[in-house]
C-alpha cells in the first residue's frame, strides 16, 4: 500500500504493478458491455457510456478508481482511466495518475483534495455546467485530463529570464503552469521527473502576473498544436491563421518549446 512517506521511486513502482491488473479489470468490463449493447442492437451509436468501479488490489491493497468508457460507433469502442486514491499526510486524499507509456517513459501526475475542490468550482460548475457533487473527486481526474491529451508545461519567470530559467540545473524548484483543454494547472516538476498539480486555474482568462501570462500564452499555443484531435479543424486552422504575433523576446523560447517542454500521455 502507497504511504505517505514514501519515496517518488517507490510511489511510481506500486502504481505500475498495479496498473497491469487494473487494466485487464477494465478489459473485462469493457468486453462486458460491448457485447451487452452488440446484443441490444445498438453498435454504430455515437453514445458514451460510463462505468465507474471501485477496486483494491489484492496483493498491494492500493485502491483505484477506474473509469471504462465505451461507444459503439468508434473502431476502437471503448478505452479506460484509473486514478489511485492515497491517504495523505493530512489525512485527506491524494490522487495518482500514470502516464508516460507513450515513450516508455512513466511518470505520475498527484492531484490533492484541494486541486479537485478547485476543479468542482470552477471548472465543473462554472465552465462545463456540470453537478459532480455525488460523484468522488478522485473520478473526476478521468474528465480533468483526456486520454491521450499531451499537456504543455511552461515556466513561469520573466520572459527575459524564461530561457535561463528551462536551462538550469534547478528547474523542478520554478512554479511552472500546465495547460489542459478543459484548464490549467500551478504545480513542479520534481527531479525525478514526476509532476504536482498544486492548484487549478482557469484558462479562459488572464493570470495575475505578466510572466503567468506569458506562460499561459505559450502553452495555449503548444496545445492546440500537439492536440489537434481535440480541437475542431475550423478552430485550428483560425488560430494558427490569426494575426496574433510572437513576441520577439519569446521566438527562440518557443522554437525550442515546440518539441521539448511537454507531458506525453
Amino acid at each position: 500500500m502507497i504511504l505517505n512517506n514514501y519515496s517518488e521511486d517507490k510511489i511510481l513502482e506500486e502504481l505500475l504493478f498495479d496498473y497491469q491488473i487494473i487494466a485487464k479489470e477494465a478489459k473485462k468490463w469493457a468486453k462486458k458491455e460491448v457485447q451487452r449493447q452488440l446484443k441490444l442492437g445498438h453498435d454504430g451509436i455515437d453514445e458514451n457510456i460510463s462505468i465507474l468501479k471501485d477496486y483494491t488490489t489484492t496483493k498491494l491493497h492500493n485502491r483505484w478508481l477506474l473509469v471504462v468508457v465505451i461507444n459503439m460507433s468508434k473502431k476502437v469502442k471503448w478505452y479506460h482511466q484509473s486514478i489511485c486514491c492515497v491517504e495523505s499526510n493530512l489525512q485527506t486524499k491524494d490522487y495518482y495518475i500514470v502516464r508516460g507509456f507513450s515513450n516508455n517513459k512513466p511518470y505520475f501526475i498527484k492531484l490533492s483534495s484541494h486541486v479537485l475542490k478547485r476543479c468542482r468550482e470552477r471548472l465543473f460548475s462554472n465552465k462545463l455546467n456540470v453537478d459532480t457533487q455525488l460523484l468522488e473527486a478522485g473520478y473526476l481526474t478521468s474528465i480533468a485530463i483526456r486520454k491521450g491529451e499531451v499537456i504543455p508545461w511552461m515556466k513561469i519567470a520573466d520572459p527575459r529570464l524564461l530561457k535561463a530559467v528551462l536551462n538550469s540545473d534547478d528547474m523542478h524548484s520554478f512554479n511552472t503552469l500546465f495547460y489542459t483543454i478543459n484548464g490549467c494547472y500551478l504545480g513542479s516538476l520534481t527531479e525525478k521527473g514526476n509532476v504536482v498539480f498544486n492548484t487549478f486555474l482557469n484558462n479562459d482568462d488572464l493570470l495575475k502576473k505578466p510572466e503567468e501570462n506569458v506562460a499561459l500564452f505559450m502553452c495555449r499555443m503548444a496545445h492546440v498544436y500537439f492536440n489537434k484531435k481535440l480541437y475542431s479543424k475550423k478552430y485550428v486552422d483560425e488560430f494558427f491563421d490569426s494575426d496574433e504575433k510572437i513576441p520577439d523576446i519569446l521566438a527562440e523560447v518557443m522554437f525550442e518549446y515546440k518539441d521539448k517542454y511537454k507531458l506525453l500521455p
